[in-house]
């Protein structure tokens, strides 16, 4: 990750293909030294945060159908005691990173919890399973694979909050 500028080379698409065709130390040394580049352009506006200039819930998003945030995000599980709790303490380290944390609220919860709630957060966080049982709640719910993985929480809260 480019500490400087908080850009990770992974989500650089160029970068990444530079990394995957390294094939010495030096290689990769070198992708990572160099300056980042731009993903090629798909006419959409792209915005770019600094580690000084983190994203916050109040930045206006440049997407034409956002809606004011909830400051709530559920994550589920069957009974809200188990792997709602991993994904939770996930969510709230990935806020914390961002500096998100005093902004938005998250709650495990059970699946029926979870249906009669669903309304009051932003969106769900569950399982593949879970979301099934789930069905449609009126919010979005977002599939998160790995509970403890910050990387994958990470691109679902950018996806839904549009940063």
């Amino acid at each position: 990750m480019d500490l400087q500028n908080g850009i990770s080379p992974l989500g650089d698409t160029q970068k990444r293909a530079a990394l995957d065709d390294a094939a010495t130390p030096e290689e990769v040394l070198e992708v990572f030294a160099s300056a980042p580049t731009r993903a090629p352009s798909t006419g959409a506006p792209q915005q770019q945060h600094s580690a000084q200039q983190r994203p916050t819930p109040d930045d206006p998003a440049e997407v034409g159908d956002t809606l004011p945030s909830k400051n709530l995000l559920l994550t589920v599980c069957g009974n809200g005691l188990g792997t709602s709790l991993f994904l939770k303490n996930t969510t709230e380290q990935v806020l914390d990173r961002w500096g998100w944390s005093p902004y938005l609220s998250v709650e495990a919860t059970d699946t029926i919890s979870a249906k009669g709630r669903a309304k009051e957060a932003d969106f769900l966080l569950t399982s593949g399973a879970i979301a099934q049982t789930l069905g449609d709640v009126g919010v979005p719910v977002e599939v998160i694979e790995n509970f403890s993985s910050q990387e994958e929480v990470d691109a679902a809260l950018r996806r839904r909050y549009a940063i």
